[in-house]
């Protein structure tokens, strides 16, 4: 077996020599002299055969005589099958035989790679020179391919630009925050681990958390600090998810009447980021939006689907009103 798609045959090409006999070509109805093909009780010249009579290779159109391979419904000479259509793995080159495993991108492994290479923390690919530019392992663990690295977001003044863009985008949904003095920290796994460990227990994997410190006096609040945290080093696309996902928190405590709860709060924070991403047409934003709507987590994944079902039968406008109000979801959602 090639792989578990293909098969190999070998046709055989007997050639008979004449020997006293009239024979005409069963193609081209001409006396055949010397040698001849005898297939399936017809007889043919040779060149006739070849060039008219016998299967051809799906891949090069040239006589299919010897061993080939059929995958498909196709048949292919060994080489050009080989060469040209055999399944190869997207990491080492190699011919894939058997299982094989895959990414979002399309892009195919051999199983055995799951034990011994690194794939990037972002967007699932293995990292080698060839697939991806090669990648960069930071000092608290990540591994990031070069894709990915090449739109790091490391520089403060950038994520604040960035920041800055995805609040005005997200004004355009509704999500508007009306106080200027956000805070932002770029920091790495380790220090956001030590910050939201006991707080968001339920994300094992944070990347982003927002802040938020008040003084009151006589019930009322007389100072406000918030502070955005966000991880140094990660891909635009997913930093701006991030970006919007720890706005919508910051809307939620200053705009929200009620605590609200985790699942509640979580499915509104990742509303914003699909409805962020959702703008745009290009491969990122679309693996984003998968990864949004894919997500196993119960707090996350399940609070975006329940969130955007309430936006879906009773619109955006009604959600961020219902969310200003009252602490967790509509009754039947």
């Amino acid at each position: 077996m090639i792989n578990n798609l293909s098969q190999i045959f070998i046709l055989l090409l007997i050639i008979i020599t004449v020997d006293g006999q009239t024979i005409n070509c069963d193609h081209c109805g001409k006396k055949i002299e010397d040698r001849y093909v005898s297939v399936e009780e017809k007889n043919y010249h040779p060149e006739c055969y070849e060039n008219f009579i016998v299967e051809k290779c799906s891949f090069c159109s040239k006589p299919l005589i010897g061993q080939f391979i059929e995958k498909d419904g196709k048949r292919y000479h060994e080489k050009c099958f080989l060469d040209n259509i055999a399944l190869r793995c997207d990491l080492c080159g190699e011919v894939i035989k058997g299982s094989y495993i895959s990414d979002y991108w399309g892009n195919k492994y051999h199983i055995t790679h799951q034990l011994n290479e690194s794939k990037c923390d972002y967007c699932g690919r293995y990292i080698s020179g060839k697939l991806t530019g090669g990648g960069s392992k930071y000092n608290d663990g990540r591994v990031v391919c070069g894709i990915c690295e090449s739109t790091a977001i490391s520089n403060t003044g950038k994520a604040k630009s960035v920041l800055a863009e995805v609040r005005e985008s997200l004004e355009k949904f509704g999500v508007e925050i009306e106080y200027e003095s956000i805070n932002l920290k770029l920091v790495d796994k380790n220090e956001l681990k030590k910050i939201t460990n006991e707080i968001d227990a339920d994300r094992s994997d944070p990347r982003g958390f927002a802040e938020y410190k008040f003084v009151t006096s006589n019930d009322q609040i007389i100072e406000r600090e918030i502070t955005i945290y966000i991880l140094n080093g990660m891909p635009k696309k997913e930093f701006e998810a991030v970006a919007a996902h720890e706005l919508m928190h910051v809307w939620q405590y200053l705009y929200a009447k009620q605590k609200l709860k985790p699942q509640f709060s979580e499915g509104s924070a990742e509303l914003a980021s699909y409805l962020y991403h959702n703008q745009f047409d290009d491969d990122y934003s679309r693996f984003i939006i998968y990864k949004t709507k894919t997500n196993e987590n119960r707090t996350y994944g399940e609070g975006f689907r329940r969130i955007k079902r309430v936006v879906d039968k009773l619109g955006l406008d009604y959600t961020l009103k219902h969310i200003k109000i009252l602490k967790d979801f509509p009754p039947g959602y």
